[in-house]
């Protein structure tokens, strides 16, 4: 299941009695929020009057007189607009939905099983920490934020409640925490990256895994020319323990795990960001375009707002839950984030030495062990689940996490960094009253999670290019591959200085683009900050279309953003119909046919998308099916990166993926992809009819915008649509073709677009992929929803003036 469904799970408590009437006599009620007409609320704690103008589309822009004010505030509206959100992702980040919606089925378990993972990861106890060090103003400021989520809470009940026939529990200041973690831990993706070369190991052997899924980076462009001019080796990826040790596991045990399951879909998050100097612009000044890719959900996963206070004036989008803005402009700069894909955890393969102990560099270590206790409603009460979780003094055991997927594995432990959620929102306060790139770089440098990359520019005209987060220094290996525990002369050394980190800085003629690439070839850092990321397809396009300009403006970079070329197929494409010249299938052929007249675009209309995406999907599969458990087969086909990968193995007919261990033929990459083609053409013709014209990618790329309960009352449902793109297109709709159901489906992509012309700072663009309003059935729902999908913007309003005149709605919040 999408994270949409992840935190959306199906609830079929109370719902049954449910109907669209009751809740619309529900929204009748005088209680209901309201953003038209005037309106005032008296809050308790106010020191000042705050006002809150909403414009045509319902986004708040908020007035205080103080910061402190201002918070209050903002908890008040996300309270009011997102509470039912907000309470699935801090219980998603704690493990505790199983308290609030029972057991449910949840991606490839239920709530029960996603919650024990969950609270495995030791959330609670970081949050615990961190509340322990908070300091006297942030205390302060997030305190007000939760007293006003808590007020609106009290005033304006979220239906689902009463659906479910519960009373919710008020916000508190680690829920704050647990939200950040949560949009962390979503797109850091390194660990999964060394979990799946673990996988093929163990089922390959040490030496075909790295044929498979080498531990080498990305050979396309960067964001950042190269520092060192001279290349230096990289440290090894898989340290001779640890092939040692994986030799002599797969000789005791046989290279087939067994799993009793895969790993759940792990959310996660990728982004496009790019930035030109103002000669490249029609209007002399830089030009900023961003859209972060997360999780398609509704409502939205994001949350527009302006916020207003003495020393800060700033619009932007956050997630429910965080009161600052994540991403926006004030009156001075304007920023974007993307992923940086930095490599911030590790795996250790942990060797157990008898007695309860395992094995790490100076002899024998104890292992710790606690237990949780899930809380799983029922109809009469609770029942408990308890569970042990064990840890070295690496980090918790991911057998513990996933024991479905590695019932069978060695014990592995994963070791990171603190959360710094205190840091990290006072970093983002900061930037708020930035004046310029270089404040704003500085305002983000305590940053410690998630590692992201800032694309900015600012009314001076300096645009610039830098990641911002915690990256801890290694010593004696690359960090893609699990270590072994017990190996000597190896660790961390503290963190990346953040002024070693790649980054750059320029002027009128600068461009400057990231789009989860590397920001520079690994070789080329005296300190290594990645080996790891997205491949270069989306930043070469993104690139190719700026150069195809001499100057730009919003429009021309509306257009890039729309962009739906696959650069994956301009890869993979050659050597693929090269091979498909030597099929003899009447079917296969008639693939190959589709392939030669696509315009390697995917749009919604495409067929030639639709062959290209089924046959890529069915090589892969066939590939690995007949060497890997499925499993740990679906598992690594539906890692987003996995796919870097694969892509390589085209370029070489003779790869041994290729060979079937289980046949006395040494297959090649062409009898595979005339097999593949073959399939495909059968599968496009079960799926989707008989008739080739009819095969239209939007049909198999289908987005689903549904309400957590939207399977009891589909009332509370968008339509679903037909979406372009694909993965690696600019416009990234990302589908995952592990999946036995829906592998085209659409999951992740732009949750909102934004465009900033700094010469006109004051009249932005933006669109997010629903709308303001979380209340089912309402004006703001998802009325931004049809702009979205056709690549449109709305103006992202930011003048006082324009603002009190054009508002449709007015709320004074009253001491």
């Amino acid at each position: 299941m999408e994270m949409k469904r992840l935190l959306a799970i199906g609830v079929c408590l109370t719902l049954a009695s449910c109907s669209a009437l009751e809740y619309l006599q529900y929204r009748a009620a005088p209680d209901s929020p309201r953003d038209r007409g005037a309106g005032m609320v008296k809050m308790e704690g106010l020191e000042g009057p705050v006002e809150v103008w909403f414009d045509r589309w319902g986004i708040p822009h908020v007035r205080a007189g103080s910061e402190y004010d201002l918070m209050r505030a903002t908890g008040y509206l996300h309270g009011r607009e997102r509470f039912f959100q907000m309470d699935l992702l801090r219980r998603y980040a704690r493990g505790r939905l199983s308290e609030l919606l029972g057991r449910q089925p949840a991606m490839l378990g239920d709530t029960v099983d996603l919650d024990s993972s969950m609270r495995a990861w030791g959330v609670e106890r970081q949050i615990e920490e961190e509340l322990a060090g908070l300091d006297g103003e942030l205390e302060r400021l997030l305190q007000a934020y939760a007293n006003g989520v808590n007020q609106a809470l009290r005033r304006h009940l979220p239906v689902e409640y009463r659906l479910l026939g519960v009373e919710p529990e008020p916000w508190r200041i680690g829920d704050t925490f647990a939200v950040g973690f949560m949009v962390g831990w979503a797109i850091t993706h390194n660990w999964r990256h060394e979990l799946c070369r673990l996988l093929l190991a163990l089922e390959l052997g040490p030496s075909m895994a790295e044929r498979v899924f080498p531990s080498v980076p990305w050979s396309g462009k960067t964001s950042l020319a190269n520092r060192e001019r001279i290349a230096s080796p990289l440290p090894p990826a898989m340290l001779p323990q640890a092939v040692e040790f994986l030799e002599n596991w797969t000789k005791a045990r046989g290279h087939r795990l067994f799993p009793k399951g895969t790993m759940p879909y792990v959310p996660g998050g990728a982004s496009n960001g790019w930035v030109v100097g103002g000669a490249r612009s029609v209007s002399g000044k830089p030009l900023l375009a961003g859209d972060p890719h997360l999780p398609h959900m509704l409502p939205s996963i994001v949350f527009q707002q302006h916020l207003s206070a003495p020393g800060m004036d700033v619009v932007g989008v956050t997630v429910p839950g965080i009161p600052y803005v994540l991403m926006g402009h004030n009156e001075r700069v304007a920023w974007t984030l993307t992923a940086a894909v930095a490599d911030v955890t590790d795996l250790y393969i942990e060797k157990q030495a008898g007695n309860g102990l395992v094995l790490g560099p100076s002899g024998p270590e104890p292992v710790t062990r606690r237990e949780e206790v899930i809380r799983v409603r029922q109809d009469s009460g609770f029942t408990e689940k308890r569970i042990v979780v064990r840890s070295s003094r690496r980090g918790t055991f991911l057998n513990d996490i996933y024991p479905k997927l590695l019932s069978n594995a060695p014990l592995l432990s994963i070791r990171s960094l603190p959360l710094g959620a205190a840091e990290s929102i006072v970093a983002l306060r900061r930037a708020a009253s930035a004046r310029n790139v270089d404040e704003l770089r500085d305002a983000l440098s305590t940053i410690a999670s998630p590692v992201n990359v800032v694309t900015a520019a600012d009314v001076e005209g300096n645009v610039a290019l830098f990641p911002v987060g915690k990256v801890p220094l290694r010593r004696g290996y690359r960090g893609t591959f699990p270590v072994p525990s017990w190996t000597k002369g190896i660790g961390w050394e503290g963190t990346l200085p953040f002024e070693q980190m790649p980054a750059g800085r320029g002027g009128p003629e600068a461009v400057f683009a990231h789009s989860n690439n590397l920001l520079l070839q690994p070789e080329h850092q005296s300190t290594l900050f990645q080996v790891d990321s997205a491949p270069s397809y989306r930043l070469e396009r993104i690139l190719e279309l700026i150069d195809a300009r001499k100057k730009h403006d919003l429009g021309s970079f509306a257009a890039i953003q729309r962009d739906v070329f696959v650069g994956r197929a301009k890869k993979v494409l050659p050597p693929l119909l090269e091979g498909l010249e030597k099929c003899s299938d009447t079917h296969a052929k008639r693939i190959a046919g589709l392939l030669r007249r696509w315009d390697g675009r995917a749009s919604a209309d495409s067929t030639g998308a639709s062959a290209f995406f089924v046959l890529w999907r069915q090589a892969v599969w066939q590939a690995l099916s007949g060497r890997l458990s499925e499993p740990v087969a679906r598992y690594l086909l539906s890692f987003r990166y996995f796919g870097n990968a694969a892509d390589l193995w085209f370029a070489d007919e003779r790869h041994p993926v290729w060979d079937d261990p289980n046949t006395e033929k040494v297959e090649t990459g062409p009898d595979v992809w005339c097999a593949a083609a073959s399939e495909a053409y059968d599968w496009l013709r079960r799926n989707l009819g008989e008739e080739e014209g009819t095969w239209r990618w939007g049909r198999l790329h289908v987005l689903e915008r549904q309400h957590p309960f939207g399977g009891k009352v589909p009332a509370f449902n968008l339509e679903p649509v037909d979406v372009p793109g694909g993965m690696e297109t600019v416009w990234k709709a990302q589908f995952e073709p592990g999946r036995e159901e829906g592998p085209f489906r659409a999951r992740y992509g732009p949750v909102m677009r934004m465009l900033v012309d700094l010469a006109d700072i004051y009249h932005a663009r933006w669109i997010v992929d629903t709308g303001t309003s979380g209340w089912p059935l309402t004006e703001h729902y998802g009325d931004q929803a049809g702009i979205w999908l056709d690549g449109d913007t709305i103006p992202m309003l930011f003048d006082w003036p324009e603002i009190t005149a054009q508002s449709p709605g007015y709320l004074l919040l009253s001491p």
